[in-house]
């Protein structure tokens, strides 16, 4: 009796060291990061503008250019977060959904007859064009997360002040403030600080 007592006490004290990692594991946030380059617009003369299927901005382009015509649309760079997965994407969006800018010899009726080109709405000019243009080099339609984007449970570090080079957990949060748990001489100690000295721990 006393070696299968002394088995199962074995066995329930691996089954308590296993599952604080397993849980730490589980807890774990994954960042997607599926965004590709930013193009600039091609300097090409006057512009039409296409209306697309809806969400078929880039396979239109794509059409449109196999077709031999030059296509563009400006784009931004958006960020979400899942918390039931425990999941952020960073990803492009275009920034006029359903709309395409689309140049090249030919007839311009032509562009409607491929893949995803509903019809041609109007015109826009090269100036236009290059102020669109310019001003997503510049980062302008990169979408702004709501918040800081932190969450609780994540591993952040401190970039700077007197916590600077310290990791912790996330504990809770508000719009531009981040409440972190750190080890500091042996206790678990909460800290507060603004949301732009911390950043994601490797």
């Amino acid at each position: 009796m006393s070696y299968r007592i002394a088995r199962l006490m074995t066995r329930a004290a691996k089954a308590r060291s296993i599952r604080p990692q397993l849980w730490k594991k589980k807890q774990q946030w994954r960042f997607i990061d599926e965004t590709s380059p930013l193009q600039p617009a091609p300097q090409a003369g006057t512009w039409h503008v296409l209306l697309v299927e809806p969400r078929m901005e880039k396979k239109a382009a794509e059409a449109l250019r196999e077709a031999g015509y030059t296509a563009w649309y400006p784009q931004t760079v958006e960020m979400r977060t899942n918390q039931q997965r425990m999941l952020r994407r960073k990803f492009n969006e275009p920034l006029f959904q359903r709309y395409v800018f689309v140049t090249g010899q030919g007839y311009r009726l032509g562009m409607v007859d491929c893949k995803h080109v509903s019809m041609v709405v109007g015109k826009i000019s090269q100036k236009d064009i290059n102020d669109l243009s310019s001003r997503q080099a510049g980062g302008e339609f990169v979408a702004k997360v709501a918040g800081h984007g932190f969450a609780k449970g994540e591993h952040v570090k401190v970039k700077e002040g007197p916590f600077g080079g310290l990791d912790g957990i996330v504990e809770k949060t508000t719009r531009d403030r981040v409440s972190i748990l750190m080890n500091i001489l042996g206790r678990s100690t909460e800290i507060s600080v603004d949301a732009s000295v911390i950043e994601m721990a490797a």
